[in-house]
Parts: structure tokens; sequence; C-alpha cells
């Protein structure tokens, strides 16, 4: 008797929110755990939002850096509300590796003296301006296809839950799985 009592008080101790209101509880997690789908509208809306009204408003009060977080993040905001965090992560460090050459070769030295400097840094931002277009069009518009991705993932996989029951009265607990589909 008294090694049930100590295990079901250790139980007690562990799962004390399953003995407030176990079932409301239970159903409340549920709910909150369960992955829900997310919409390619809104994907799409944070991709552009983030790309546009930054760049935009950064250029508008002279604010570069504003602008540069708009340009080299905005677009990837899309994919990570579609939890495809490696996606966005590697195109935003691209944006940022294009922007970087050009004003490191601004930063390098005084380009109004020097005209093969000023050539140098002339030739890799029209390329680096071409592929920058590219990658942030590119990141807009497969912001949609990023939330698909999630989507299907969730269709294919369940979801598994384990949730301790205790019954004081009967002296007696168990763990049950809850399997949601």
């Amino acid at each position: 008797m008294l090694k049930k009592l100590s295990k079901l008080s250790l139980i007690f101790i562990l799962f004390i929110p399953i003995f407030i209101d176990g079932k409301a509880m239970l159903e409340e997690n549920l709910k909150r755990e369960i992955k829900k789908p997310k919409s390619e509208g809104i994907a799409s809306a944070l991709s552009l939002g983030t790309t546009v009204i930054p760049a935009g408003l950064g250029f508008l009060v002279k604010n570069y850096y504003l602008s540069a977080t708009g340009i080299i993040v905005g677009p990837s905001v899309g994919h990570f509300y579609a939890n495809q965090w490696s996606r966005g992560l590697k195109s935003a460090g691209l944006r940022a590796g294009i922007i970087a050459v050009p004003v490191a070769l601004l930063i390098w030295g005084d380009v109004s003296q020097d005209l093969g400097k000023l050539l140098l840094v002339f030739l890799t931002s029209i390329p680096a301006t071409g592929i920058l277009a590219y990658l942030t069009i590119n990141d807009i518009a497969t912001a949609p296809s990023s939330v698909r991705k999630y989507n299907e993932s969730i269709d294919k996989m369940g979801n598994v839950y384990f949730v301790p029951k205790i019954d004081i009265k009967e002296e007696s607990y168990e763990l049950s799985v809850v399997y949601c589909f």
C-alpha cells in the first residue's frame, strides 16, 4: 500500500495539471498542439509586404539600413512563416552576400579618385543588381509553394500525444496514447 501511494504521489507531483481539470485541459492542449494548415495568401503577403514596405520607407526617409533589411530579410519571411527556415536563411544569406560585394568595394577605397576601382564597383553592381532582383522575386513568388510543402507534411504526419490518466479512488494510473489524424 505504501509503495502504491509513493508511486501515486510521484505521478501526482509530475502531472498536477491533469488533476485540476483533466479532460478540459487535455482537450485544450490537443487543440493547441495540433498543427494547422497555413495560408498561401498570408505567406505571399508577408514576403511582399516585408520587402516593399521597409525598402520603400527606407528610400523615402533615406535610411538605407532599413531598405537593406527589407531587401535582405523581407522576401524570406513567407518561408519562415511556412517553417521553411533553411530555405529562408539560405536565400537571405545569398542576398546579403550579393549586396556586400559592391558595398565592400566602395568601402575598400576612394572610388572618386581611382577610375579602376570605380569601374570595378560599376561592373560588380550591374550583375549583383540583376541577381538580387531575381532572388527577391523568386523568394516572393515561391512562398506559397513553401506553405503547400508545409501543409502536405501535416497531412502525411499524424500527431501523437501521451496522456497520463490517474484514478485516485481505484489507486490506479495508466498512460494513454492519443493519435490525431
